[in-house]
């Protein structure tokens, strides 16, 4: 069984397929709906090559003399912990630290940690069965960002380099820089009909309440932080005001339709559009990066959205059309719309949150 989970791994779905079961199997996929579809969407080509990890019935004992043992009980990169979601929770998540929130001591950025059966993607991190004493992997996909007190005991540490490759395969996934080398990670996912895709997101709703507590903090401070349309009438409205909407426009460059989005509190935050008009207000407005971010990471939050993935074989061509005279933009609109699907879990909102913020860094200090 997937470790944390009921119900039956790719593997064992694979073994049913061939033909190979047990009677535990056959009669929890008897009254399982879910392992039954899942059953079903599997391709009939479909065979996992053999992983550089080795995949047994369940984790070894946590005192295997086998593991290493954590030389110290810090949160640096790369420690191994496990972590409670709520204080009377008797199951303890293992997560991997991957660096602390920059201007919160009191929270740190984890990717939870899972044993076999499960069976990691290219988004997964392999982890040497001399850490935990089982061969595991760190769900790169799913990081998220707890609170330090809800660490609870060091459990494991990795070596430099594998901090490093976790650290850099944080980045790729948050689309920031390039991949660790393949025999790092998991295999490839084959396509959107791959079953591990669906097991992903199953441990993605399952991980929600690992979150809860730090969500549950952000919601507190954002009582009393300003969101961005606050923070714009601040500079456009009142007696001392330097500003009026007019003005601003002209001497930004900024699309008047964008600002109008700005100050009802909205962001783009599927495709990041608006990026370039946001930059130009808060630089001719000359806003300190420490003013705009949290006002900008708050309307973020609460903006529709996520992470556009496409719906059409990257090798096959496509084509939008537009009506006569439709801008470059709105046909690029239309076109990612009509091929594409919005990925809105929170995992993908996080992911693109970090990307809009890192992007209008970015234009801003091309602006300088």
């Amino acid at each position: 069984m997937n470790a944390g989970f009921d119900c039956l791994s790719l593997p064992e779905l694979l073994d049913i397929r061939n033909g190979m079961t047990d009677s535990a199997s056959a009669a929890h996929l008897a009254t399982c709906r879910r392992c039954r579809a899942m059953l079903a969407t599997i391709p009939d080509d479909l065979e996992l090559p053999v992983l550089n990890i080795a995949l047994s019935t369940g984790p070894a004992d946590a005192t295997s003399p086998e593991r290493i043992a954590p030389a110290t009980s810090s949160t640096s990169a790369g420690t191994l912990w496990r972590a409670l979601g709520e204080p009377d929770d008797t199951f303890g998540w293992v997560v991997a630290i991957i660096g602390s929130v920059p201007d919160a001591a009191d929270r740190v950025v984890v990717a939870p940690v899972f044993g076999p059966p499960a069976v990691p993607t290219e988004q997964d991190l392999l982890l040497d069965a001399a850490v935990l004493g089982y061969p595991a992997f760190a769900d790169v996909a799913n990081t998220g960002t707890i609170l330090s007190d809800q660490l609870i005991e060091p459990i494991g540490e990795l070596t430099a380099p594998s901090t490093g490759l976790l650290t850099t395969l944080y980045r790729a996934v948050l689309g920031g820089g390039p991949a660790p080398p393949p025999d790092a990670v998991g295999v490839p996912v084959t396509g959107e009909d791959d079953p591990r895709l669906l097991a992903v997101d199953e441990r993605r709703q399952a991980l929600r309440r690992l979150w809860r507590a730090a969500d549950r903090l952000v919601e507190d401070e954002d009582e009393i932080e300003a969101a961005l349309a606050a923070l714009l009438d601040g500079y456009l409205k009142g007696l001392d005001a330097e500003w009026d909407r007019p003005t601003l426009l002209e001497a930004s460059g900024a699309d008047g339709g964008s600002l109008n989005q700005f100050l009802n509190d909205s962001l783009d935050l599927t495709d990041q559009s608006d990026t370039g008009d946001l930059a130009k207000i808060l630089h001719t407005l000359q806003v300190p990066w420490e003013e705009a971010e949290p006002a900008v990471l708050r309307t973020l939050r609460g903006s529709p959205g996520g992470a556009r993935q496409a719906t059409h074989a990257a090798d096959l061509p496509i084509a939008a059309r537009g009506a006569h005279g439709a801008s470059e933009t709105a046909i690029t609109a239309a076109l990612r719309s009509s091929h594409s699907q919005i990925d809105q879990s929170e995992g993908a909102r996080q992911q693109q949150i970090a990307a809009y913020l890192a992007e209008l860094r970015k234009t801003l200090e091309d602006l300088e």
